[in-house]
C-alpha cells in the first residue's frame, strides 16, 4: 500500500523541532531529504510505521498526533485546503478533506452519520500497530476541528472524542470508544464565513516558515520562530499553544528564550515586523484590515507598532513605495 509521502514529512518536521536528528529518524528505509521538493512522492505503508514507531518511541509523548495538528500550518497541506475555502458549504468543504485523505492515507477508514441534531465522522485504522494509529487519528481530529474553525468561525463548537482521553488532553477532547467529531447538525448545510479576503495573508507567513526552515540556526529561539510561523492563520499564536507545542510550560519557554537573550513577545513583535513589511506593499489590505490580521486589538495600536518599527505611519509608508515605483 502506497500512501502520500507529505503527511510523513509533517510528523518528520515535528520530530526534528523536537530534537531527534533527521537520519535517526528515516535510518533503513530509501527517503532522502532531497526528495522533499516532491509533493506527489509516496512511501511504502510499511517505512511510513517503521518511521511513526521510531518517532513515537522517541518522543515519549502521548499528546504526541495532537501536538502535530497543532503545528500544521494547514495551508501547508495543499490544493485541498486551498479548494475547502471555495466551497459554498462546510459539507461540500467535508467531502473534498475525506477524499482527499482516504486518497493519500489509504488505510484509514471514514464513515460518516448523521441523527436528529449530530453530524458524527468516525475515523478508523485496521490494523494491530495501536500507538501509531493513535498518534496518526488523533492528528486527523485535530486538523479536522482546526478546519471547521476556520471554515464556520471560531466561536464553533465542535466535540472531539478519543478512546485514550484523559485529563491531559486539551479542552474540546473527550473520551470514546472510537475516534470521532461530532458537531451540530445544521452546520453541515451553513454557508461558509466569507473568505474570500484569505490568499496572500495566509501565504505570507508560510513564505517566513520556509525561509526559516532552511536557516542553519539551531537556537531555541529559531525553533520557535518558525514553530509561530506554522501556527499562524495568518495572526500569530499566543504563548501558551506553542509551549503546549514543545510539550513545555510557558514559564520553562520563556526561561530557555531568556537564556539565548530574547523572549517570546520580542520574537512575536519581530515576525509582525516582518509580515506587515510584507503586506504593507499590497494596497489590497486596508490599514485596519492589516491591524486585524495581525491580532492587534485596533488600528490606532497596529500604527503605533508600525511607527516604532519604521520610523513612520503606515500610510506615509505605502505613499512612499507608491511613489518610489512611478519614479
Amino acid at each position: 500500500m502506497k500512501l502520500l509521502g507529505l503527511h510523513l514529512d509533517r510528523y518528520i518536521d515535528y520530530a526534528t523541532l523536537r530534537g531527534i536528528p533527521y537520519k535517526t529518524i528515516i535510518q533503513g528505509i530509501d527517503y532522502p531529504p532531497a526528495a522533499a521538493v516532491d509533493a506527489a512522492r509516496t512511501i511504502d505503508a510499511e517505512d511510513f510505521y517503521a518511521v511513526m514507531e521510531r518517532i513515537t518511541a522517541g518522543l515519549d509523548d502521548k499528546l504526541l498526533g495532537i501536538r502535530v495538528g497543532g503545528h500544521l500550518n494547514l495551508n501547508t497541506l495543499g490544493a485541498i485546503f486551498r479548494i475547502s475555502q471555495k466551497t459554498a458549504t462546510v459539507e461540500e468543504a467535508l467531502y473534498y478533506c475525506q477524499a482527499y485523505l482516504m486518497a493519500t492515507l489509504p488505510f484509514i477508514c471514514v464513515v460518516n452519520s448523521i441523527d436528529d441534531e449530530a453530524a458524527v465522522v468516525h475515523y478508523h485504522i485496521d490494523n494491530p500497530n495501536a500507538a501509531v494509529n493513535r498518534v496518526v487519528l488523533e492528528t486527523v481530529l485535530t486538523i479536522v476541528a482546526r478546519e471547521m474553525k476556520i471554515l464556520c468561525g471560531e466561536d464553533t463548537e465542535i466535540r472531539l472524542y478519543s478512546p485514550y482521553c484523559d485529563g491531559s488532553y486539551p479542552a474540546g477532547w473527550q473520551k470514546g470508544t472510537a475516534f470521532l467529531v461530532q458537531f451540530d447538525k445544521v452546520q453541515l448545510k451553513a454557508a461558509q464565513k466569507n473568505n474570500s479576503h484569505w490568499g496572500l495573508d495566509l501565504l505570507i507567513p508560510e513564505y517566513l516558515g520556509l525561509i526559516e526552515r532552511v536557516k542553519a540556526d539551531e537556537a531555541f529561539g529559531s525553533k520557535v520562530r518558525k514553530e509561530m510561523l506554522f501556527m499562524a492563520k495568518p495572526d500569530l499564536p499566543p504563548i501558551g499553544p506553542v509551549a503546549y507545542s514543545f510539550n513545555l510550560t510557558t514559564r520553562t519557554l520563556q526561561r530557555r528564550l531568556k537564556e539565548e537573550g530574547t523572549s517570546f513577545r520580542e520574537i512575536a513583535e519581530g515576525l509582525n515586523r516582518e509580515i506587515s513589511h510584507l503586506l504593507i506593499r499590497h494596497e489590497r489590505f486596508p490599514i485596519g484590515d492589516m491591524a486585524n490580521l495581525l491580532g492587534y486589538a485596533d488600528s490606532a495600536s497596529f500604527i503605533h507598532m508600525f511607527n516604532k518599527w519604521f520610523g513612520c505611519s503606515p500610510q506615509k509608508f505605502r505613499a512612499e513605495l507608491a511613489m518610489a515605483n512611478r519614479s
